[in-house]
């Protein structure tokens, strides 16, 4: 443990506030013993992405209120590229800056996929360096001037000066030289405000420095694809089919942006290439690919949107957050589904597990299953857009026991045809004739009508429901205590570990315990002949 540290001031690099304290200990040479004493490795330290995090808030003296987080967050270039991320990148990003993963930070985050480069020196801007002065009594290294493709200062409208401090250093990764040791003294490039070029550069700047300021901003590819879709659309470069009229957009953008500019930016188009970039930005979402923030940022300023502007027209387009841990199906508790219960369409449901699957577009969508106390468990995609999805189910997992007797009830009334017994349980005939024979009722029907005779089970409706009753209660419980016994030899493994390796048992396990849920719930809800008092929605 150190015994004191710097505290890091206003968007300065991590790599910055490790070079200053370099300096204030006074030790000599590179930085080995500063990396050591800071990160617990003298492997050298990143400027961009840097990692070993956790083992620099442990290092630090007593008392301090920086955490992984908040570093990762506020002093490296990470939010960046987050936004242009899935989920799980983001996450497994945080997770190896946080350990010693420092080999597939780069290629997760798509910089080394990319033909983009970051900065080959570090660079800051001059009038920065001489407020920086006046405010802290010293100059340091700011997030903003490293990025890639950021070429001017947008808070002072000024070129960036390039340091003699190399950010590329394979020769020597230990070296920590701070702002004011790397500092040379120059006089201020200013913008043309007259020069369309550097309007592009300025507002370029402006998006990054708003997008470093934000704190778990990840919508995902399948909002973002959608949003670029919806824009390119609304321009008459994209069809409503979701296709992209690519020659049109290629015209319509190298006609927006200069050749020199987009080559400065290492971002060239070329028309005579069967695949380019920009082409292909839409499509690599659907094949989880990631492209660079600085191309998407281009994209975005030719749709006629700032990045801020973007991000919020994403969210109110799609309904989502696009904070991580949004709700996809709202606040519980949801209504009950079952036409044969009493609590019908009333907010009886608490549970809903939540799971993701992907549609034919490669699109994540979640996926809520919702399970009643009355034992009606169905299941929907999502996300909810308005009040009446939550009124909806795509599948019907399980009937439950009494939606079974009120089929019982009404199959054994002969005055009543089998459409009339569809209706009332919001079924169709293949679901009423499968259930009836899972059932054990009787076929034909009883009644002297002509729909009562010709009532007869489907073979191809209900083999597959007789297969699901030929485990019997004995084998259920043999097969409960063999379950029981896997998670007892494997506490380590995952639900998801054992269910592969012990399928046939889990399954049947499953069956038991939904089947033992229902006759419990079943026989509270026959005890209540009025619904609880919070339920208010009909």
């Amino acid at each position: 443990m150190i015994g004191c540290f710097p505290n890091p001031y206003p968007d300065e690099l991590l790599y910055s506030v490790c070079a200053r304290y370099h300096d204030r200990m006074m030790y000599f040479g590179s930085g080995h013993t500063t990396i050591q004493e800071l990160f617990g490795s003298s492997s050298g330290v990143t400027i961009d992405l840097p990692t070993r995090l956790a083992y620099l808030t442990t290092a630090l003296p007593p008392g301090h209120r920086y955490t992984v987080d908040y570093l990762l967050d506020k002093h490296t270039l990470l939010p960046f590229y987050s936004p242009f991320l899935t989920t799980e990148r983001v996450e497994c990003l945080r997770s190896s800056m946080q350990g010693n993963n420092g080999s597939a930070v780069h290629k997760i985050a798509g910089i080394t996929p990319s033909n983009i480069r970051t900065p080959n020196k570090l660079r800051y801007c001059l009038v920065c360096a001489e407020s920086n002065r006046k405010e802290y009594g010293e100059f340091y290294w700011h997030r903003l001037h490293q990025l890639p493709g950021i070429e001017v200062c947008p808070i002072h409208e000024v070129f960036l000066q390039e340091s003699n401090v190399y950010m590329r250093n394979r020769v020597n990764t230990q070296v920590l030289i701070s702002a004011e040791q790397g500092f040379s003294r120059a006089l201020p490039r200013l913008l043309d405000s007259s020069n369309s070029n550097h309007h592009v550069l300025l507002k370029i700047a402006q998006d990054a420095a708003w997008l470093l300021e934000q704190r778990s901003l990840v919508p995902g590819f399948s909002i973002l694809r959608k949003c670029y879709l919806s824009l390119l659309t609304e321009r008459g470069l994209a069809y409503e089919n979701s296709r992209v009229h690519v020659s049109k957009l290629l015209s319509a953008f190298k006609n927006y942006y200069s050749f020199d500019l987009l080559k400065q930016l290492q971002c060239e188009v070329d028309e005579q290439k069967p695949s380019t970039w920009l082409a292909r930005l839409h499509k690599d979402f659907g094949l989880n690919k990631t492209n660079h923030p600085l191309r998407h940022l281009l994209l975005i300023q030719f749709l006629g949107h700032t990045a801020e502007e973007f991000f919020k027209d994403c969210a109110s387009r799609h309904s989502l957050n696009s904070v991580v841990g949004s709700k996809p199906f709202g606040e519980g508790p949801w209504p009950c589904l079952n036409p044969a219960c009493q609590f019908f369409q009333r907010l009886q449901t608490n549970e809903c597990q939540i799971d993701f699957v992907y549609t034919g577009e490669h699109e994540r969508k979640p996926y809520g299953i919702f399970n009643c106390v009355c034992g009606f468990t169905y299941a929907r995609k999502g996300p909810d857009a308005s009040l009446k999805d939550q009124f909806r189910f795509d599948t019907i997992k399980s009937y439950g026991d009494i939606w079974d007797r009120r089929l019982k009830e009404l199959w054994e009334d002969s005055s009543l045809s089998m459409r009339e017994i569809a209706r009332r349980l919001n079924s169709c005939h293949n679901t009423i004739k499968r259930q009836a024979s899972c059932l054990g009722l009787q076929f034909p029907r009883k009644g002297q009508g002509k729909g009562c005779k010709l009532t007869q089970p489907n073979f191809n409706v209900t083999s597959k429901a007789r297969k699901k009753q030929t485990v019997t209660q004995k084998e259920l419980e043999s097969r409960r205590a063999e379950w029981l016994c896997a998670q007892a030899k494997n506490p380590t493994a995952t639900q998801r570990s054992l269910r592969d390796e012990h399928l046939p048992t889990y399954s049947s396990t499953k069956l038991y315990r939904l089947s033992l849920q229902r006759r419990q719930a079943s026989a509270r809800l026959s005890s209540s002949s009025e619904p609880p008092k919070d339920f208010g929605m009909t």
